[in-house]
């Protein structure tokens, strides 16, 4: 295999990593988004007995956009560090393969904050 094809599959990889990425920030996105909109709607019609809910699935909504961040920010610069340079030396490899490590670890701290506030909202109408 040549390094031709190397790079054709590094490229997919990639492009399919940094895909799942925006797809995380796209729903905790859209879900922190819903739960404000929810919570200005409760503060103004006084329903106080779902605000405790709607805090915490808002909250684990905004936590999972924050990762999301650091797991983009992670992610880019271990591919920033990458690019450019034929010969990586020990050291630089190390630093992008962390970066990497922790932008796949911090994306699954997005992933589990999206799985949770949806089940517990599920929760929530289940018991309205």
């Amino acid at each position: 295999m040549n390094t031709t094809e190397n790079d054709g599959k590094l490229d997919y990889v990639v492009d399919k990593l940094l895909d799942g990425l925006k797809l995380l920030g796209t729903g905790n996105g859209a879900g922190a988004i819903g739960g404000i909109a929810i919570l200005n709607f409760l503060i103004t019609n006084s329903k106080l007995e779902h605000i405790l809910v709607v805090k915490v699935v808002t909250g684990l909504f905004i936590g999972g956009v924050l990762s999301f961040a650091v797991s983009l920010w992670c992610f880019l610069a271990s591919i920033a560090a990458t690019i450019g340079s034929k010969e990586m030396h020990e050291s630089e490899r190390k630093v992008a393969n962390a970066g990497l490590s922790i932008s796949i670890f911090v994306a699954y701290v997005s992933l589990a904050s999206f799985i949770i506030a949806c089940l517990t909202g599920l929760f929530a109408l289940y018991k309205l």
